[in-house]
């Protein structure tokens, strides 16, 4: 009995096998056909945020190490930078038709000049350069909707609402400033060029723009967006600007509800439609909480962005996965720290707390960028961060994928 139930074993064994040798012989033998003639995608570059210190810190920011990995290794082509609000402390005059230019401030230690030699070394590679607006110059904010105010700032160290150090955070942008803020842009844009030569490829009107984040922010709702939209790219044209617009830089799941609004009041909208020539989402669920949303989400996207409109689309932000903690971090070590807050000041013991936090993201991040090195496009988009923890990882990344070739 044993030796017939071996037998017996063997042979549906053996069978099984050959059964599934069968499966893979036809699976093996389908006919794949590729037509080079069909096109489905455009991928117009993979990009980066940020230098290798963070402005606010003391430089050199970057080095021809981090140039060389970030774009001659890694390939990144397209860097998105901030606009930093400290470019005009105050209205420059009372016309927002006419330059003051002794009202504007990109000079070598201000935030936005700081950062021009950096762009100047990243056009000289090839890499095109976008700047987004996180928040505008804080005298042109307003702060009387409760719901636009988050109940945290980490530029100033949570301070009380009210202050005037937490006027980064929050608010919105006061209507009768628009042209305003549209000058403002274009100050930027023509500072830059004059200073190294760089057109400003793509130029985003606000970061995030539904959520009141804990960081330099500012809501614009989407009709708000539409008209500033409209006004800011109006006063481009009239400047002779080529840049590019690139928004609303809200989130990228079409079921969510919120970026139909967006839509309707921007594309829906032959007035405004005209002026926008990229539109940009991030991948997050309320601008903190990484999500990458699902198939049917990108593909309603797609045919209501793309298919609908003709408009290519950018995914500005996205970011591995990680606990919504370490990612609130990583924003406040990107954050421009205000300057009613003192590093000095700072208890010592929030400042370990703060240094370990940030001490394992690094190792956290650097440890899952290795294991995806093998493929540095996987779709991931724009990489964030700006802080040392960036360069460490790109290089970690970079060194892993030179060893296993």
């Amino acid at each position: 009995m044993k030796t017939r139930n071996s037998t017996h074993f063997y042979l549906s064994l053996i069978a099984t096998l050959f059964l599934l040798f069968a499966i893979c012989l036809q699976v093996f033998a389908q006919t794949i056909t590729v037509d080079k003639s069909v096109q489905y995608q455009t991928i117009e570059g993979f990009g980066g945020f940020g230098p290798k210190k963070v402005w606010w810190d003391s430089g050199p920011y970057y080095d021809a190490e981090y140039l060389n990995q970030t774009i001659d290794n890694l390939g990144v082509n397209i860097f998105r930078t901030q606009i930093y609000w400290d470019g005009e402390q105050s209205n420059d005059d009372s016309n927002p038709n006419t330059f003051n230019w002794a009202g504007f401030n990109f000079g070598p230690t201000s935030d936005n000049g700081k950062q021009f030699p950096f762009i100047s070394a990243l056009a000289a590679k090839g890499s095109k350069i976008i700047g987004t607006v996180w928040t505008p110059p804080l005298w042109m904010k307003l702060f009387t909707d409760s719901t636009r105010i988050p109940s945290q700032c980490y530029n100033c160290n949570n301070c009380a609402i009210g202050s005037p150090a937490r006027k980064p955070c929050g608010g919105s942008l006061n209507p009768i400033y628009y042209s305003e803020f549209a000058e403002y842009l274009v100050a930027y844009v023509k500072t830059l060029k004059q200073q190294t030569g760089v057109d400003l490829y793509g130029i985003s009107i606000q970061n995030e723009p539904w959520f009141a984040n804990p960081f330099e922010a500012t809501v614009v709702k989407p009709a708000e967006y539409a008209d500033i939209l409209k006004i800011v790219a109006q006063r481009f044209e009239a400047e002779g600007l080529t840049t590019k617009f690139f928004g609303p830089e809200h989130m990228a799941e079409w079921s969510w509800g919120i970026q139909t609004q967006y839509v309707n009041k921007i594309l829906n909208d032959s007035t405004v439609k005209p002026y926008l020539d990229i539109y940009a989402v991030h991948s997050y669920v309320d601008g903190v909480t990484p999500d990458y949303g699902s198939a049917a989400g990108w593909t309603n996207l797609y045919n209501n962005i793309t298919v609908a409109h003709g408009k290519s689309r950018r995914a500005q932000e996205r970011l591995v996965d990680r606990p919504l903690q370490e990612r609130r971090i990583r924003n406040a070590l990107r954050s421009k720290r205000s300057r009613a807050r003192s590093r000095d000041a700072r208890p010592a013991i929030e400042t370990a707390t703060f240094t370990r936090a940030r001490s394992r993201l690094r190792q956290r991040t650097r440890r899952r960028l290795v294991r995806a090195s093998g493929t540095p496009r996987d779709g991931r988009g724009f990489f964030r961060g700006s802080d040392r923890g960036s360069e460490e990882t790109l290089r970690t990344s970079s060194r892993s994928r030179l060893r296993e070739r």
